[in-house]
């Protein structure tokens, strides 16, 4: 199974009888985490690349990791819209404010103003 590496985190490091290695998260393009024991040598994942992955494995919470891996290629760069193309608008819009909602607000805080000063 291949996969494309968008972003790659260190959980946790440590020692043994092997020698160094590092509990690492290998978050993919289509934002699914897979976790892997690497060692110094084998720290080649980098952003980008393109992994063929054996041994995939799921827990019993759902969470998914591999124990082999070698890097296959280099992902291409998405590309950028030439002009005149639509661009996806990637950020959501402003919420849009009810009315209601926001007119009765405005009588509670008034109430409670007028309130707060006829007691003082």
């Amino acid at each position: 199974m291949n996969i494309t590496v968008k972003a790659v985190k260190v959980l946790k490091t440590g020692a043994n009888d092997y020698g160094n290695w590092k509990l690492t998260q290998v978050t993919t393009d289509e934002d699914v985490p897979y976790t892997t024991f690497l060692k110094d040598e084998d720290d080649n994942i980098t952003p980008g690349n393109v992994l063929a992955i054996d041994n995939l494995s799921q827990d019993d919470r759902g969470r998914w990791s591999f124990k082999k891996h070698e890097v296959v290629g280099i992902a291409e760069p998405k590309s950028k819209p030439e002009k005149g193309e639509d661009i996806k608008q990637t950020t959501k819009p402003a919420p849009q404010l009810d009315p209601t909602r926001v007119s009765i607000e405005r009588q509670v805080s008034a109430k409670l103003a007028l309130e707060f000063f006829q007691a003082t």
